[in-house]
């Protein structure tokens, strides 16, 4: 997991770097990387990085739009808040 991690930093410093922070390739890599932080227990990074994509979903597609409530959700989890969905799959539980 470690080569996963090293790539998906290097993928979101190229993503910020050539198409700004709320790009949508640049919020999907950080969504990438969130998640595999939450897989790996590092609830503080994956939420760290849950809370920069909720941001930047909001403004790009709304609050209401499936993946800002998605990465909402694995944002409460990670946090300690639980799921409004009652979607079981996540991994902050």
């Amino acid at each position: 997991m470690a080569e996963a991690e090293a790539m998906y930093l290097r993928a979101l410093a190229g993503c910020e770097k050539t198409l700004g922070p709320n790009h949508k390739s640049t919020l999907e890599t950080r969504y990438n990387l969130a998640d595999l932080f939450e897989g790996k227990s590092m609830l503080q990074d994956a939420a760290r990085h849950f809370e920069l994509v909720v941001q930047g979903f909001t403004k790009l597609f709304g609050p209401e739009h499936p993946k800002t409530v998605d990465a909402s959700n694995r944002l409460k989890r990670c946090k300690g808040g639980g799921n409004d969905t009652g979607d079981v799959d996540g991994n902050c539980d």
